[in-house]
């Protein structure tokens, strides 16, 4: 006996609507929380909502190569995040103007296992717009432009 068409389609979408859940959106409502916000974000893993955190055309300068836009920017970011370390920060200083924010951070990757082991540092300078939702991304992120 062949199971009924009509009961089978219902759990397969059930199943399809389950494997693509969007990630959870992350957002930081101020620019000074920003950095704990991207900190939490990286060190969960979770490489699409971490792009949340960028604007769609924004920039990213590393190792003299400019990335534009989330596509790019993903595959800079799965670089850091193939290091398979623990991200910590520390403001240096948050200056906002209107819906502008500058900001320089100190950053450290540490080694999960061997929490002594630094796999890589730098101080960044960032560039931070608010947006008409009222959380702030990054439009510019240079994570060695303050070292």
């Amino acid at each position: 006996m062949k199971p009924s068409l009509r009961l089978v389609i219902p759990l397969l979408a059930g199943c399809v609507v389950q494997a693509q859940a969007a990630p959870p959106e992350v957002h930081a409502t101020t620019p000074e929380s920003f950095s704990e916000v991207f900190t939490r974000t990286i060190n969960s893993g979770n490489i699409d909502a971490l792009l949340g955190l960028y604007h769609d055309d924004a920039v990213v300068v590393t190792d003299g190569v400019t990335w534009r836009g989330k596509a790019k920017i993903k595959e800079n970011l799965q670089g850091f995040m193939q290091l398979g370390g623990k991200l910590t920060t520390e403001d240096v200083y948050v200056l906002q103007y209107n819906d502008t924010a500058l900001v320089r951070v100190k950053w450290r990757i540490n080694d999960r296992k061997d929490s002594a082991r630094i796999l890589a540092q730098g101080e960044s300078t960032e560039v931070l717009q608010k947006q008409p939702q009222g959380h702030w991304v990054y439009i510019i992120d240079h994570p060695f432009g303050a070292s």
